[in-house]
């Protein structure tokens, strides 16, 4: 679930639902949400994220568990990293690229694959096939 500070109560009603269901074998939930935007009384916080703590605390066995991992913003050394990978060049050759879009995404991960694509969107950003790479 993608966004999930935007659920509704129903929403996280039935998530919750799916997760406490013991006949349930095998399944994976995965729950996305900006948690600059949710608060201890958030009604993710308060339908959802407590609920399902308060659920792994209670349960001993291997079958209920929930692991939070934070997306940390990206560093400029991060951002070339991701870069040079995505364009499968050096990072001595994207290292310009990789400060531009540091500047202009702030490191957040989901800006700098948003912005990506509207720079190929707006062929800023494009394969070359005369050159087999990659051209900004």
């Amino acid at each position: 679930v993608d966004d999930a500070q935007w659920a509704d109560h129903a929403s996280l009603a039935l998530l919750h639902s799916w997760a406490c269901t013991e006949s349930l074998h095998q399944f994976l939930i995965l729950v996305c949400y900006r948690s600059e935007e949710v608060h201890d009384s958030h009604v993710l916080t308060k339908d959802f994220l407590e609920p399902m703590e308060k659920k792994s605390v209670e349960t001993n066995e291997d079958s209920f568990y929930i692991e939070t991992i934070p997306v940390e913003e990206f560093t400029v050394e991060s951002t070339n990293v991701f870069v040079s990978g995505l364009l499968s060049k050096d990072e001595q050759e994207t290292s310009e690229l990789a400060q531009l879009l540091q500047k202009k995404t702030g490191g957040n991960p989901f800006f700098l694959v948003s912005f990506v694509q509207s720079l190929v969107d707006q062929s800023l950003l494009a394969f070359s096939l005369g050159g087999m790479k990659w051209e900004w």
